[in-house]
């Protein structure tokens, strides 16, 4: 993996960065899923009719989530990468926890409980991810408390995913801040695991492990930047922090296309704007 490390570091060193020919392409049918543990939040989304780019470091859970949709893998709507991703190129230990749901790079949060082991893996930046799969209309990003490195990333891009979801409970600075240096200036918060159904899809029953819905309802009633500072103090000041921050740019998703719900692949085109909601 080291001998890997500094092959990759001398090329960039000769040549640049090597920069893949979809770079900065807007796709608004393609959702990313960082961080997608068992492959739950994945399934809701090809449920919806989205492409997604799924990604994972925990390589028994990489190949849980391969195993788990061969059909959508077979008929290109889904990948499924084994990537530790951040916002710079480095080789790190991942400490896949015992509790699957706590391991991380980020070594106290990866160490919680004692039961671990290391991993050593070279970090792929979150741009380059971007570059090589396109833009997303949709990214949820939890990958315990690196959440602020992939945004770090994202000031490299150009162009954004239009929403964005990431998982708070580690994030010890500003997220609002940060996404508002993004572009982003609409928000909500989401209380996990206490989903509510999505309307869109009777019967379907999100796992503890779910981010939640995505869909017109919950991307109505966002707050601006100060009202939604004052959530997060309010939530940090509880013993219970588990949620998830949308947060969007105010683009229109009827120009983006969204599938229709019940697809396969039908187009669903709200008429409202985000931020208007």
């Amino acid at each position: 993996m080291a001998n890997e490390w500094n092959s990759d570091r001398n090329r960039v060193a000769r040549h640049g960065p090597k920069v893949p020919v979809t770079a900065n392409v807007f796709d608004g049918q393609l959702l990313f899923d960082v961080g997608c543990h068992r492959g739950d939040d994945t399934a809701y989304y090809l449920r919806k009719g989205f492409r997604v780019i799924a990604v994972e470091a925990n390589p028994t859970l990489f190949e849980e989530c391969r195993s788990r949709f061969p059909g959508e893998i077979a008929a290109g709507r889904l990948q499924v990468l084994h990537r530790c991703v951040s916002d710079v190129r480095e080789e790190v230990t991942f400490f896949i926890n015992a509790n699957d749901g706590w391991s991380s790079f980020i070594e106290p949060i990866g160490r919680r409980g004692g039961n671990y082991e290391g991993l050593t893996m070279v970090t792929v930046p979150l741009d380059e991810l971007l570059r090589e799969f396109g833009v997303p209309y949709f990214m949820k990003v939890d990958v315990e408390g690196a959440e602020d490195r992939l945004l770090r990333a994202l000031r490299r891009n150009s162009v954004r995913p239009v929403v964005l979801a990431i998982e708070i409970d580690f994030y010890a600075g500003d997220p609002i801040g940060d996404l508002e240096i993004l572009g982003y200036s609409r928000f909500r918060f989401i209380r996990q695991p206490h989903l509510e159904p999505d309307p869109e899809l009777p019967g379907w029953a999100f796992s503890r492990c779910s981010s939640g819905p995505l869909n017109a309802a919950t991307l109505r009633g966002m707050s601006g930047a100060e009202e939604a500072r004052q959530q997060l103090a309010a939530i940090r000041g509880q013993s219970y922090r588990w949620h998830d921050l949308y947060a969007t740019n105010g683009t229109s998703y009827a120009a983006a296309g969204w599938p229709h719900p019940h697809g396969p692949h039908a187009p669903w085109r709200p008429a409202a704007s985000l931020a208007d909601k």
